[in-house]
């Protein structure tokens, strides 16, 4: 620790414990409360609901971590919690948002199209993408996730979940891409929740429940997207899509994308094909699943 080093945002759903170390990278460090997890992160990783950003603390040397009252304690050095300084990590949108949305959201594709990195989940809506797919193995796990999201694009309950339990656990990386797309899906479906009214609490939950591994970090992030809490990311790109014009809507598409080696992009995909698969509304690009030719 230096002399001026300081919280500057805790996220809205880290609550009172103690948390045990559970893994450390070079910008993150996360630790756990049983199925809590709690992150300490420098800014460049950004607020979120989990998260403590932090300044002027060397990661490497941190090993301990308390929330207690009003202070959090950093390797047992107290700092106070400041209300400025909690994250809101929810986005509050009303049915009159819905044509921002609706104008927005083709403007979203062509970005994540273009920015997505390779071997992301931009696959299943470029299917020039799948040449970066190159082994017999990738070709597979690519071919297994198509197959799920054919599934969940029923749109009957049933079969959601029964493409989730064929979807989760299913990639590369920390968190595999298709629980990154789940919980992109389940953000969409919050959305969707607030601008048409329909409760999609029951099916948000069947959801989470299905998708639990022993992946802790999934889990969480899952949790979070379920009941609509947030990383800074993804609540400045659904500004931008309800309120925000073609700049903001790239530039925050750039800014998803950018996050894990592609678990931005995962969570991005799942989160507009769960837009254009479940509204009730036909007008996105007159989009028609059946019809479409890269799933």
């Amino acid at each position: 620790m230096v002399n001026n080093c300081q919280i500057e945002s805790i996220g809205d759903r880290v609550f009172p414990g103690k948390y045990a170390l559970h893994s450390r990278f070079r910008s993150v460090i996360n630790f756990t409360g049983g199925d809590c997890l709690v992150s300490v992160v420098t800014g460049e990783v950004g607020k979120g609901p989990v998260n403590i950003v932090v300044r002027g603390i060397d990661l490497a040397r941190l090993n301990t971590l308390r929330v207690e009252g009003d202070f959090i304690f950093l390797n047992n050095r107290p700092f106070t919690i400041a209300p400025a300084e909690i994250f809101n990590s929810r986005v509050e949108a009303t049915t009159a948002d819905f044509d921002g949305l609706t104008v927005n959201l083709s403007i979203f594709e062509t970005a994540l199209r273009e920015l997505a990195p390779p071997g992301s989940l931009a696959f299943l809506i470029d299917s020039a993408r799948e040449r970066f797919f190159a082994t017999q193995f990738e070709q597979k796990v690519a071919e297994r996730i198509r197959g799920a999201v054919r599934v969940i694009s029923k749109a009957d309950p049933a079969r959601i979940i029964e493409g989730v339990r064929q979807l989760k656990g299913i990639g590369f990386g920390l968190t595999p891409s298709g629980d990154d797309y789940i919980a992109g899906l389940l953000v969409g479906l919050n959305l969707l929740e607030q601008l048409d009214g329909v409760d999609r609490s029951a099916l948000r939950k069947e959801i989470a429940a299905t998708a639990r591994s022993h992946n802790l970090l999934s889990n969480s992030f899952i949790a979070l997207a379920a009941d609509g809490y947030l990383f800074e990311g993804f609540k400045e790109l659904i500004i931008s899509l309800l309120w925000g014009h073609e700049d903001d809507i790239r530039r925050q598409t750039e800014k998803l994308v950018a996050l894990g080696e592609s678990s931005g992009s995962d969570m991005a995909v799942g989160f507009l094909l769960a837009i254009k698969i479940l509204s009730r509304r036909q007008n996105f690009n007159d989009f028609s699943f059946a019809e479409a030719q890269y799933i």
